[in-house]
């Protein structure tokens, strides 16, 4: 029986995305465990490996925009009837019997495509994506990431190290400005072959697959959604205190905790006090969600995912900055796979890095809130009539008034608020 080729789920909800790229081609064999095809999300890419041995059948072109769920192709048997041909009888022939009768030569095409299809399976979507973009053979890359993979970062060495007289461009004329104008995109400055006038004064970005999709939640998700924000701020002495103590207790492993893993956990324990604020819109019910999972908003070169720390109210702050590191370093590496990315149900989304002082974040739907982590800054106490310095940091949360009120939904961040300020709290 055909073996369905199918796009995973990223979430609790029906994701848009498509097949990106098909590391086999229609009608080619592959192999069990063999990367079969790359699926795109608006937050992440993903490898998906082949189930079975057989024949690649596709349904869906490079592109095409599908749900997840979706069939996008099967995997055939030699000789096994392909359920998607007008004739019933219609069959794939054995890759041992090509048509043309030529054994040898498609022994080695075939053996050639296994060699390319292995050699994926050490590299990343970004670190091939960037290697067609600049021509390398990342094939020839020796990978830093995790098992060998080629990562970005690598193919970027390798551009670095590329010699001078090799990255000069050959000097712009005016008859040649027409025919090479620069154009920007989302990663950077690229040449085309079309004209731009160069009175015009103005220049296009090409929007990305993932930016497209961006742009259209964060529409739907303010539009769908009866979002208000509000900002509270906590002392934030001891939590200065407990990160540095904890740092110096976990120096010998190199586990470095942040502020956003005390404050995940912090966020994990309100949760449970105040479940609404965990729970989801549905038209005719509030959907309580029994786990507590907590996405983290990471920000890339080209757009943001939101990696999810699962059951984050069951871990210990220093297992819950190990998976935050785990999944950060995933992200940046383009190694996420759907698991990080599903059954998020609230979000931590940290700009204080930047500077920032407050901001409105915007709820990840179907999520019911999300909370904004704000720059720590040096504050006052009056300690009678005495100015004391303190520590302090604001957090802004933005959460649906269908599912819970002001009211709760300040108490939930006033919790918040109180187990960062007493940490000591967090540790039990």
């Amino acid at each position: 029986m055909a073996t369905e080729v199918i796009l995973v789920s990223a979430g609790a909800t029906p994701t848009e995305c498509s097949v990106s790229e098909w590391y086999v081609s229609d009608g080619q064999p592959v192999s069990a465990g063999d990367p079969l095809f790359c699926m795109e999300t608006d937050k992440v890419n993903i490898d998906v490996d082949a189930q079975t041995d057989g024949i690649v059948r596709h349904l869906a072109k490079e592109g095409e925009m599908k749900m997840s769920g979706d069939l996008v192709g099967y995997i055939l048997a030699p000789g096994e009837s392909d359920p998607s041909a007008p004739c019933a009888g219609a069959e794939i022939a054995a890759s041992s019997q090509p048509a043309s009768g030529l054994v040898g030569e498609t022994a080695a095409i075939t053996d050639l495509d296994r060699n390319l299809m292995h050699d994926r399976v050490r590299s990343t979507p970004a670190a091939r994506k960037l290697a067609r973009e600049k021509g390398v053979d990342f094939r020839s890359l020796n990978g830093s990431g995790p098992a060998g993979r080629v990562i970005k970062s690598d193919v970027q060495q390798a551009l670095a190290n590329v010699p001078a007289e090799k990255n000069s461009a050959a000097p712009v004329t005016p008859d040649t400005a027409s025919m090479a104008a620069p154009s920007r995109s989302a990663q950077g400055w690229q040449y085309t072959d079309q004209p731009v006038s160069p009175r015009s004064g103005s220049e296009s970005i090409p929007l990305t697959a993932m930016r497209k999709t961006i742009a259209r939640r964060m529409v739907s998700s303010l539009q769908n959604n009866a979002q208000l924000s509000m900002d509270m701020e906590f002392i934030a002495d001891e939590t200065v205190k407990l990160r540095s103590a904890l740092i110096e207790e976990w120096q010998e492993e190199n586990i470095r905790p942040g502020y956003t893993d005390l404050i995940i956990k912090a966020v994990a324990k309100a949760l449970r006090k105040y479940p609404l604020m965990n729970g989801r819109y549905s038209e005719n019910e509030i959907v309580m969600n029994g786990a507590v999972n907590i996405g983290v908003a990471v920000a890339l070169e080209d757009g943001l995912v939101v990696p999810v720390v699962h059951n984050a109210d069951k871990l210990s702050i220093r297992e819950i900055s190990l998976e935050v590191s785990r999944l950060a370093e995933a992200a940046r590496t383009g190694t996420l796979t759907a698991a990080d990315m599903a059954d998020g149900t609230f979000t931590v989304s940290t700009l204080g890095v930047y500077g920032v002082q407050s901001f409105t974040p915007i709820i990840n739907e179907p999520q019911v809130g999300i909370l904004g982590v704000n720059r720590m800054y040096d504050g006052m106490e009056w300690d009678g009539n005495t100015p004391v310095k303190k520590k302090k940091m604001n957090l802004s949360l933005t959460w649906d008034h269908r599912v819970l009120d002001g009211v709760p939904a300040a108490q939930f961040l006033s919790e918040t608020c109180k187990l960062l300020q007493s940490p000591h709290r967090l540790l039990v």
